[in-house]
């Protein structure tokens, strides 16, 4: 069974009037603090993380709480796409919830994901606008507005053999297979059991329920918008956490530890200096203000030649949001003012088409 996930991504402006009209039937689902409860109590969702990188830190995301945004367009409570379908949220989409109750872990964040979800998209919670915009001095945190290329998520999830890393980790799907045959998931894995689902057609699918998106700074998988130059994404993967910052390639530590030496199986800290570390230093695309940026974040020249992630099959992997619209980060009523008083808001449309072959 083989998935194959294609996106056309087009961008343009509608009215504020229109926007904001509509804006107000979303704040049902958004709460004071810009996170999600779905408007129907009785929706089904996922519990999923994302641990924020320290290259997201920066002076913009500190403009909105350095917090993770949880963005998608299709399926319940999504946020609006051009041809007014979906709902009419604007990005960076939702606040995602930080996790507090783990000592010491500073990046860690979960979002609700209704069940019906299939593509996400994270960020540092911040729309940076347009290169054009930032020129002219009106989006000053254009470089600092982050991303992730397109998420994959629930029955849009991964298969066995659908080429995605996990068919590259050794014995894998046969450990996983068997635990499902014998209805053992959470026998076996605990809370990491509800990752897998049986879904009819696709069959044992990874739909992501409890585990961690963990963002990839590779700089060859850090790719440029072709529709908003100077717009970066970046690729990442989906892996088990197992608390205190923890998490690895198999449902559980245990697991991970007897594979450890296979040489796939992966492991490590949100809260390592790879990973949470940042450095600052002047913006490799050209900008003049201060950002914080993977150390070995791209220039404009090889991100534009990067070759395109799982994530990011249109190979812009920024075609997906509204990252080029005026700033309107918060979701509360001054926010919506604020969107009147900008006199418009960017707002991307996105289809997406799945076949099993």
């Amino acid at each position: 069974m083989n998935k194959k996930i294609f996106s056309i991504a087009l961008a343009g402006m509608l009215a504020t009037s229109l926007v904001a009209g509509s804006a107000l039937s979303a704040s049902a689902t958004v709460n004071a603090d810009g996170t999600y409860t779905p408007t129907d109590p009785a929706t089904k969702t996922r519990k999923v993380y994302c641990a924020m990188p320290g290259a997201w830190y920066n002076e913009g995301s500190k403009s909105t709480g350095d917090s993770i945004g949880c963005y998608w367009w299709g399926g319940t409570d999504a946020a609006g796409a051009l041809d007014g379908s979906g709902g009419s949220l604007a990005w960076p989409g939702y606040r995602a919830n930080k996790v507090t109750d783990e000592e010491g872990i500073e990046n860690l964040f979960y979002c609700t994901v209704p069940e019906d979800v299939k593509v996400l998209v994270w960020s540092n919670y911040l729309d940076g606008g347009t290169k054009a915009q930032y020129d002219k001095g009106e989006a000053p945190y254009f470089y600092d507005a982050l991303q992730t290329a397109d998420t994959p998520i629930g029955t849009n999830g991964y298969c066995e053999d659908d080429d995605t890393y996990y068919d590259e980790v050794p014995g894998f799907w046969d450990e996983i297979n068997d635990a499902f045959d014998n209805d053992e998931l959470e026998e076996r894995y605990g809370e990491n059991g509800k990752a897998f689902q049986d879904v009819p057609k696709y069959g044992l699918t990874m739909t992501f329920d409890n585990m961690i998106w963990i963002v990839d700074l590779d700089p060859e998988k850090i790719t440029e918008s072709e529709l908003n130059p100077g717009k970066y994404s970046y690729a990442g993967e989906w892996f088990f956490y197992y608390g205190n910052g923890e998490y690895g390639s198999w449902p559980t530590k245990e697991l991970n530890e007897q594979h450890k030496n296979d040489g796939v199986t992966k492991s490590g800290n949100i809260m390592s200096d790879e990973y949470f570390k940042s450095s600052t230093a002047d913006n490799p695309t050209g900008g003049d203000s201060d950002t914080t940026v993977p150390t070995a974040k791209p220039d404009a020249t090889s991100a534009t030649s990067a070759t395109a992630t799982p994530d990011s099959p249109t190979g812009n992997g920024n075609g997906n949001n509204a990252n080029g619209a005026v700033a309107t980060g918060a979701s509360s009523v001054a926010a919506l003012a604020l969107i009147i008083a900008a006199g418009a808001v960017g707002i991307i449309l996105f289809t997406r088409k799945r076949t099993h072959e």
